[in-house]
């Protein structure tokens, strides 16, 4: 859908990013004077989800920009409302419920437990390989 290749290729390397963090693991290893091992802080998977919805931000904006639709908002909320007539969302329900609880998690610090952050962040990559953004 987006016809721009910059903004695809910046759309990719942010993805590459996000399935970096996703894939961290449960362990990290910490050199100091001497090798340490320590659990992975289980609230990091937050940082990807919220890196994937301002993935989502970016290419709804760009579909402006390219006038697949028009945006009465620059939001995120304000983009997907706008664009559910014109983009082939396959699961609205799921990431506009997600846009929420990453609302909660940027405004009132509430941490997305990690399955639900996996789910949600599956989802949005879901979405924007069935528009062309992903491949």
């Amino acid at each position: 859908m987006i016809q721009d290749p910059s903004v695809r290729r910046a759309v990719f390397a942010s993805w590459v990013t996000i399935r970096k963090l996703c894939n961290t693991g449960e362990m990290i290893r910490m050199e100091f004077p001497s090798m340490v091992w320590a659990a992975w802080p289980k609230e990091l998977i937050n940082l990807p989800l919220v890196l994937a919805y301002c993935s989502l931000e970016e290419v709804l904006g760009q579909l402006v920009q390219e006038g697949h639709f028009c945006g009465q908002s620059l939001k995120l909320a304000g983009l997907m409302d706008a664009s559910q007539a014109v983009v082939p969302w396959q699961n609205y329900p799921l990431v506009n419920d997600g846009r929420r609880q990453r609302n909660k998690l940027a405004h009132e610090g509430l941490f997305v437990p990690r399955d639900r952050a996996l789910q949600l962040i599956e989802a949005i990559e879901f979405e924007l390989k069935a528009w062309q953004v992903l491949l």
